[in-house]
């Protein structure tokens, strides 16, 4: 399992991920203050049932992230996610190789 935000709008910081539980916070740079953006890529967990838990706030909006194939077309709703505002759960399918989640429907310059 690779968990990223190496690429345009990406921001997290992984803090452990174990046991089908990866626990995370967001990436606070440019600030000293407490910042509720996070936006992440998964890779390499086909199959598997995870559970996402921020360590810092309530960050999970109570419809769940917003999800994407690609990191450019967004939706909410693609399965219950939202377990609380702090964690979300997500199921893999086998044929799920990547796979992006934020805190909301993220745009970008290409988006424009």
């Amino acid at each position: 399992m690779k968990i990223s935000s190496n690429y345009t709008g990406g921001n997290i910081k992984l803090l452990s991920a174990d046991d089908g539980t990866v626990k995370l916070e967001q990436e606070l740079r440019g600030t000293t203050k407490w910042w509720f953006y996070w936006n992440l890529r998964v890779e390499g967990t086909q199959g598997r049932n995870l559970v996402f838990e921020f360590q810092n706030g309530e960050v999970v909006c109570p419809f769940g992230p917003a999800v994407s194939d690609d990191g450019y077309n967004w939706s909410f709703g693609v399965q219950s996610c939202y377990l609380s505002g702090t964690s979300f759960k997500y199921s893999f399918s086998e044929s799920e190789k990547i796979k992006y989640f934020a805190f909301s429907l993220p745009y970008q310059l290409a988006h424009f």
